[in-house]
């Protein structure tokens, strides 16, 4: 057998092989990093299988302190034997069998000549291996597979192990043992081993001896390491077990770091995250919240500027720090994150993969000119042939380490007592990044003497430097500035170009219903809907818009102009007929059907009470006093200014939208408007309406009614 051992101050990876597979010489066997976070890959230094590995270890662990040795797995040309406890016994092939199949497994009860497993003898029959004795399988060779011969392939011939009941569970490295409760009842797994499992998640259903069910939950976060994997539906579990375990509940490994990352440290009863694995963050920025034993709270912050590239993310609420993870480190921040140059700036670039940061010679926003020096780094003068490089020649880790004898006595890593690295100034060269351009120091990465800078950030600059806008940028807004002025310029001193009045075309047969007024260079279709129009002839055709009378329903609503001419009346051509009592008649008949356009009043007292509201009516049901403004002296009865609350005191103050309430207007211009506005409502008895047509009513006009009758 040879064992594969790690070395002093390594972390486990991974593991490439299983127990019982086949290796060849030089096959991936395990991974491990050093302390610089260089990855090794252990080779099988001899072909065989591989027999025995340390299976508790978990990524992240560190080797030199959970393992007596540094031995993490082993390679023979035989599986190991089966330990038989005191009291068990093991069941054993035959001479020269080669191995066929299993036909029970650990935890399986058995009685005395149950068979186990089946094999072909060396005559090439296939025979039963038979239990030896009754009680449960404790341990069986379970990477035996089909073919393979057991001589050649064990130590001996005892393929499995009977006892009399499980083993203990053996709760090491620090894990929780989650047990049963007395007299329960096996029913089925809620967890799988290795599985990450945060506080209070069950990972069993049990029984009572009433057969009801209740699950066992792990009492803190963590990884299930061990589980009695002979337990099977039914097995009461006093019986079949030494004790009560069901579970060994682990501690959280450790998060991954890479050079150039810093892990964040805490410690108490997590609360809640600040953060979440891609968030940029800012030295100083909240990462966690804690509490500590005195209920005080604690914001975990970060210790650098970088990305959050890990985080112990089955942390939950109420989880102690010390008891669910293997260290402390609650999350780890990468790299500082690239600088990339705005359109102003230049950066500042080190482009040597082994370079080693020694000084800053700037500020922040200290003014350079070009080829001024930014920074100093240290540079190794062995190449990279000569050194071990991590993965391509990113990391001189060697000479990182005998930096110490270089820098300046305050920031070697070991000042203060500490012991510093062998090394000789002469292997190493101060190189001197300069400025590439003028400007100002626009900003600078968090590098500090003795730092690896292809380690500590992505991507090459450790600095920008901003030049501000560049003078053609000025040039060109003045530019623009002007020829904005003159454009300006131009339209306001530009001649007015006369308009050409359009052809006017006859509508065709199907032109649009409504009225279409012509004003003398278009048309202008008038889709009206109340009655009457409001606007004043000389009972002439073609109808032409010499006044509005008050309330005007073509003034307010549909912004008929003086001096339009009627064309058209639904979809009938007028053909500049003077026929004024047929069109007239026509105008009556298109509209009588409409709602009648209301006449809103106003009426207002002493102590401004204000009557405002549609009148549809005729008369109006009051009388005034001859004085102005025009005073209410009396309400009929009954009529719809008493129905709308108008009191006799009170004084006319609108008609329509025309404020009427100024004393020094005339009684008589008064009155004539409200006469004007009143005749353009239907009469209360029915025998007029406001349209055109009737004999005493031509849609609003006014000139042939005598006199008008308000009561």
């Amino acid at each position: 057998e040879m064992p594969h051992n790690a070395e002093y101050g390594e972390v486990f990876t991974k593991y490439y092989k299983e127990v019982g597979e086949q290796v060849e010489l030089g096959d991936p066997v395990a991974d491990v990093t050093n302390e610089q976070g260089e990855m090794r890959t252990l080779q099988a230094e001899m072909a065989g299988l591989v027999v025995q590995r340390q299976e508790p270890l978990q990524p992240g662990m560190k080797i030199d302190e959970v393992m007596y040795d540094k031995n993490l797995l082993v390679v023979g040309q035989k599986l190991r034997s089966l330990d038989v406890p005191r009291g068990a016994e093991g069941v054993n092939a035959s001479k020269g069998a080669k191995f066929k199949e299993w036909v029970k497994v650990t935890g399986d009860e058995v009685s005395q000549n149950d068979p186990i497993a089946k094999v072909e003898d060396e005559s090439g029959m296939v025979q039963d291996v038979l239990a030896t004795r009754d009680g449960v399988i404790v341990s069986h060779q379970k990477e035996l597979e089909d073919g393979m011969p057991i001589d050649d392939t064990c130590e001996d011939r005892t393929i499995a192990v009977i006892d009399d009941e499980m083993g203990e569970l053996a709760a090491k490295g620090g894990g929780t043992v989650v047990s049963a409760p007395p007299n329960s009842i096996f029913k089925k797994w809620l967890v799988e081993k290795d599985e990450t499992v945060e506080k209070g998640v069950p990972v069993a259903t049990l029984q009572t001896e009433e057969k009801e069910d209740f699950n066992v939950s792990t009492p803190l976060t963590g990884i299930i390491r061990k589980r009695q994997e002979g337990l099977k539906p039914g097995d009461e579990i006093d019986k079949v077990c030494e004790d009560d375990s069901l579970v060994v509940v682990g501690k959280l490994p450790p998060l991954t770091m890479s050079p150039g990352m810093a892990p964040v440290l805490g410690d108490g009863i997590f609360r809640e995250w600040k953060v979440e694995v891609g968030d940029e963050v800012q030295k100083g920025d909240p990462i966690a919240l804690v509490q500590h034993e005195d209920g005080e709270e604690e914001t975990i912050v970060a210790p650098k500027a970088g990305t959050v590239e890990h985080i112990q993310e089955h942390l939950v609420n109420g989880s102690s720090i010390r008891h669910t993870l293997e260290d402390r480190d609650l999350a780890v921040i990468g790299r500082y994150v690239e600088m990339q140059p705005s359109w102003t700036e230049k950066g500042v670039a080190c482009t040597h993969p082994g370079a080693i940061f020694k000084e800053w010679k700037v500020e922040s926003s200290d003014p350079v000119d070009t080829g001024d020096v930014i920074a100093e780094v240290l540079i190794p003068k062995r190449t990279p042939e000569d050194i071990d490089i991590y993965e391509g020649g990113e990391e001189y880790a060697a000479d990182a380490r005998r930096l110490a004898e270089v820098l300046p006595e305050a920031d070697r890593p070991g000042a203060g007592g500490g012991a510093l690295a062998p090394g000789s100034p002469e292997d190493w060269s101060t190189q001197e990044l300069k400025a590439p351009t003028w400007g100002r120091v626009e900003g600078k990465q968090g590098l500090k003497p003795g730092m690896n800078v292809g380690n500590q950030q992505v991507g090459p600059n450790i600095a920008t430097i901003d030049r501000g806008i560049p003078w053609w940028v000025w040039v060109l807004c003045i530019l623009c500035m002007l020829c904005c002025c003159l454009c300006c310029l131009y339209f306001v001193m530009k001649k007015p170009v006369p308009d050409i009045a359009e052809v006017k075309t006859p509508l065709k047969q199907e032109a649009p219903y409504g009225l279409i007024f012509d004003d003398g260079s278009e048309r202008h279709i008038i889709p009206a809907e109340w009655r009457p129009l409001g606007i004043k002839h000389a009972f002439e055709a073609p109808i032409v818009v010499k006044e509005f009378t008050v309330n005007s329903y073509a003034q307010k609503a549909l912004g008929i102009q003086l001096g339009w001419k009627l064309v058209a009346i639904d979809g009938e051509e007028l053909d500049e007929s003077t026929d004024f009592d047929m069109v007239s008649q026509k105008l009556g008949a298109y509209m009588q059907e409409f709602p009648l356009w209301p006449l809103k009043l106003e009426f207002k007292s002493r102590n401004d009470e204000v009557v405002s509201d549609n009148f549809l009516k005729r008369p109006i049901g009051i009388e005034f006093a001859r004085s102005a403004p025009i005073k209410v002296s009396n309400v009929y009865p009954g009529s719809e200014a008493e129905e709308k609350g108008v009191k006799v005191g009170m004084h006319l103050t609108k008609i329509g939208d025309e404020d009427v309430s100024d004393k020094r207007r005339p009684y008589k211009e008064v009155l004539g408007m409200f006469k004007e506005a009143v005749l353009a409502l239907d009469h209360a008895s029915g025998s007029e309406k406001a349209v055109a047509g009737q004999d005493n009513w031509l849609d609003g006009d006014t000139s042939r009614q005598g006199t008008l009758v308000t009561n």
